[in-house]
């Protein structure tokens, strides 16, 4: 995941805060073990190891993550694929003979790399994944921060907290509860062009919220279909009922043509989003925007 979580907790109680925090920082340290790219004995390793037709055994949190990027990749028909991410600078996959990541520029398709999430088996009854061709690589920052953020609110409320805000790399954001005597938590959504700039407040209740974002960053974002960087949007966001969700989504409205977005949002009402287009025009999508 490689990225940094900051909790806000809105508790009375200190002490109690403060171990429930500590107690999720630490599930989220081991999430990181077993979800990165970029640690040599973690499970998503393991599987870019991996050869056509050999599996792997992985862990319960490492299947429910690769489940979910399934689900988002079906539902998107292809724009949310974590096997993308492997073609972006710096980000080349991991050389099981070196043990060190491999290379610092984006590889044509068709010669190391393989993509498409179609090309990896789950078998829930043995937790197994396994890989139809060589060269398949999975990369889970597009969904990964997301996973462990919800894996830790539910942790959260275990210990009886009901009023937070959960942040990872202030890209995506989910509440528990509400802040006190508010009936919303309210967010700025921001000129992906200069963060300064504010484009829209939104209030947020009971859902998750992410954002992604070219304008400011070397590309990092490609199009499944054709490895490269995407170009209609310069940014994008995405509500939805969980962090994993909306993770995969903000992602994949940067993909989408503006259109597809929408009925995307049609199709499942319980998913809201806007789009920050390449000429700078903000297009909200059935996102609650405040006056």
């Amino acid at each position: 995941m490689a990225t940094t979580f900051d909790f806000s907790l809105i508790e009375d109680s200190l002490p109690d805060a403060q171990a429930a925090a500590e107690a999720a920082f630490v599930l989220i340290d081991q999430l990181e073990e077993k979800l990165s790219y970029f640690i040599p004995s973690s499970d998503i390793s393991q599987i870019n190891a991996l050869r056509a037709g050999q599996g792997v055994i992985v862990s319960v949190d490492t299947f429910a993550c690769l489940k979910i990027a399934h689900e988002m990749f079906v539902k998107t028909n292809g724009a949310f694929d974590p096997t993308v991410g492997c073609l972006l600078t710096q980000r080349e996959p991991w050389d099981a003979d070196q043990d060190v990541p491999r290379g610092s520029a984006p590889r044509p398709l068709g010669q190391t790399v393989r993509l498409g999430f179609d090309l990896l088996d789950l078998d829930p009854v043995t937790r197994t994944v396994a890989v139809h061709a060589d060269g398949v690589r999975l990369d889970l920052g597009a969904i990964g921060k997301g996973f462990a953020l919800d894996l830790a609110a539910e942790m959260l409320r275990d210990y009886g907290i009901t009023s937070a805000m959960l942040s990872a790399g202030q890209s995506t954001m989910l509440p528990i509860g509400l802040p006190p005597q508010q009936q919303s938590w309210i967010m700025r959504l921001r000129d992906p062009r200069d963060e300064t700039t504010l484009v829209a407040r939104i209030g947020l209740v009971n859902a998750a919220l992410s954002t992604s974002s070219t304008a400011t960053k070397n590309p990092h974002i490609l199009d499944p279909a054709t490895g490269q960087p995407i170009q209609a949007a310069l940014g994008a966001w995405a509500i939805a009922p969980t962090a994993a969700e909306s993770d995969a989504l903000s992602t994949a409205f940067m993909v989408l043509p503006l259109e597809a977005v929408r009925e995307y949002c049609t199709a499942h009402p319980e998913v809201s989003g806007a789009v920050f287009t390449a000429a700078g025009e903000f297009v909200p999508v059935n996102i609650p925007v405040l006056p």
